[in-house]
């Protein structure tokens, strides 16, 4: 309600006009990071420590399909590749709990003046909804929001490129790259330069992680490695537990 207070009869076009001079105020990447420190140092905590762990497991399966040299693996490894299977499922959903707590904080420390609201009786009322609520939700999404997710994602890009870096440096080495050119497109405060960035990062990272994959291996380069996937599955021809990352050209474990 406290929205509300004072907005009778004003339009969102002269209420927008009459910003206080203290909206032009730019918010730097220092002011991101250190806005609500420990729920930022929580929401990387939880990246890293479940990135972290992915690492630890497929360097760990890389030495031991490397010593195999194509023998089948020892029972004890393919219970052990089940095991990890099983529980990286839910690695996605983990590493995204901790992406959208970043995205959160990014989002508030952006939001410096309030322009994100919800207002219940607002919505209710077709006039207010038409000439306050909608026009704030979509100042909001334009202003707040989509630059919050980009800032967030991009964040998230350079901590997972620096994690797996030691393990996968051919998809490390891109997602830094994502990364850096990210940053360099927000510093420039380009609305162009900053969507060239994003078609050109989604187009790059669908097919880097979604087409490489499904081509013969043998016309991967070995650097187009994957982002470690710990999938296993079962050959229908032998039945034998197999490595879902198999298909991946991989560095020396050691």
């Amino acid at each position: 309600e406290e929205h509300l207070e004072g907005w009778d009869g004003v339009d969102a076009h002269l209420w927008s006009e009459e910003q206080p001079e203290e909206d032009n105020e730019e918010v730097e990447i220092v002011d991101i990071l250190t806005y609500k420190l420990p729920l930022m140092l929580t929401a990387i905590g939880i990246i890293v420590f479940v990135e972290l762990t992915a690492v630890m497991q497929r360097r760990g399966r890389d030495l031991a399909l490397a010593l195999a040299n194509g023998r089948p693996l020892d029972p004890k490894v393919r219970v052990q590749i089940a095991k990890e299977s099983q529980w990286m499922s839910l690695r996605p959903l983990a590493t995204g709990v901790g992406i959208f707590m970043m995205y959160l904080v990014v989002k508030e420390a952006i939001d410096v003046f309030d322009k994100c609201f919800w207002n219940w009786e607002c919505w209710a009322d077709l006039d207010c909804n038409l000439r306050i609520l909608t026009p704030a939700v979509a100042e909001c999404t334009i202003d707040v929001a989509v630059p919050a997710a980009l800032v967030a994602a991009i964040l998230a890009v350079l901590l997972l490129g620096a994690l797996w870096s030691c393990t996968r440096a051919g998809a490390a080495a891109f997602l830094l790259a994502l990364g850096v050119s990210g940053l360099l497109a927000v510093t420039l405060m380009s609305e162009y330069v900053l969507l060239l960035w994003l078609l050109a990062a989604m187009g790059g990272a669908i097919f880097w992680f979604a087409v490489l994959p499904t081509l013969d291996p043998a016309t991967v380069p070995s650097w187009a490695e994957d982002l470690g996937s710990l999938s296993a599955s079962t050959d229908p021809a032998t039945g034998e537990l197999r490595d879902g990352d198999a298909a991946q050209p991989r560095p020396d474990p050691l």
